[in-house]
């Protein structure tokens, strides 16, 4: 009896020690992905701090690129003002005319009623 109660000892020894065994590798892998998941996030951190470096680059020449479409329509507008400015005051157009139609200041549109009337003259 005495010999079988050692070989159960000894089985059951033997049966824990696998499952340890078997437990202590999964432990280890476990450990191994989750270093592998933490590697790849500061990876991800890292690329993604690039990222928003590079965005914000491209935000602000976004920005300069609308600031410089703005001015390129505010200066049109002004050349399309001072086109028909300059059309209207060769047609004989009056100062009044000219500030109403046109946009100008005072200063502005006699300057021009003066140049066509004297370019008219000579």
């Amino acid at each position: 009896m005495n010999l079988l109660n050692i070989l159960f000892f000894l089985v059951v020894t033997g049966l824990i020690y696998g499952s340890y065994r078997r437990f202590s590798r999964a432990l280890s892998q476990r450990d191994e992905a989750i270093m592998r998941l933490q590697r790849d996030i500061n990876a991800l951190t890292t690329a993604g701090a690039g990222i928003s470096g590079h965005m914000m680059r491209i935000e602000h020449h976004l920005a300069e690129f609308g600031e410089r479409q703005h001015q390129l329509e505010t200066w049109t507008r002004v050349e399309q003002s001072y086109s028909q400015a300059i059309r209207l005051a060769s047609e004989g157009a009056g100062t009044d005319q000219l500030i109403e139609d046109c946009g100008l200041v005072r200063d502005e549109a006699e300057l021009l009623r003066t140049f066509y009337q004297q370019r008219k003259a000579s």
